[in-house]
């Protein structure tokens, strides 16, 4: 699993190789999210954030060493701050680890059909089902940046059109015949309303391992419409 931190891009044979490894050891998938979190990546997480890191391989006794070194009892506090700050490093190799993953149930699948549908399945153990919740939570965050920047424009296109009156005093209030400030609010948010569902649709790429990425992506634009909805009604000039 320490491949998975390599300052190098890992192809699909490289990935499904890890997720036989990880299959063949003969822990849960619980388990191995949790060495891959608790042991493995606490020793080589920074590689990613060096500029020139290790882009081979990790020495297996160098490793081993560190992993032992590493897993010496600490302060509670000290291991809370540890944990938080490795966080951001861990979202880098998500993406990765959720391949390796799908890779990993389709052998489960493949060699344990029967036991598969049996028993409870390994993906729900407690430790992947946290991190997995974690991430995708990062990830729906990351994917709705662009709220942020719309909250912005809408706060200053209403202190524009009401505090400053400039639309009002170029285009007429609502009462005006013809084209007025009104008529301008509706086209300018319909505009930006069609912008954000396109951004939204490139920014999927970020939601790319996810099933339900079509719903998150409906409902941030359904977020989007009623920001741009209220902020035309607080706009509109009578």
């Amino acid at each position: 699993m320490s491949e998975l931190w390599l300052d190098t891009e890992l192809d699909e044979p490289s990935l499904r190789h890890i997720a036989r490894v990880m299959y063949d050891s003969g822990y849960s998938l619980g388990e191995l999210r949790y060495i891959h979190l608790d042991e493995v990546a606490h020793v080589v997480c920074f590689n990613l954030k060096t500029p020139a890191g290790e882009w081979v391989n990790f020495d297996d006794d160098w490793l081993i060493e560190q992993i032992m070194a590493s897993s010496k009892p600490k302060g509670r506090i000290l291991n809370i701050l540890t944990r938080v700050w490795r966080m951001r490093l861990l979202y880098i190799t998500e993406d990765k680890w959720l391949t390796v993953k799908k890779y990993y149930l389709e052998l489960r699948d493949a060699e344990s059909h029967e036991m598969h549908n049996n028993e409870p399945c390994d993906y729900q153990d407690k430790v992947e089902y946290f991190y997995s919740l974690v991430f995708l939570i990062l990830r729906i965050i990351q994917y709705n940046i662009p709220i942020g920047l719309l909250v912005v424009f809408c706060f200053s296109y209403t202190w524009l059109n009401i505090e400053q009156r400039i639309f009002v005093e170029k285009f007429g209030c609502g009462c005006r015949t013809g084209f007025n400030t009104n008529h301008f609010n509706l086209i300018v948010f319909a505009v930006v309303i069609l912008l954000f569902s396109l951004v939204y649709a490139v920014r999927l790429k970020i939601l790319r391992h996810y099933s339900n990425r079509y719903f998150i992506y409906a409902y941030s634009l359904m977020v989007v419409f009623i920001i741009c909805a209220l902020t035309v009604g607080k706009n509109t000039w009578m």
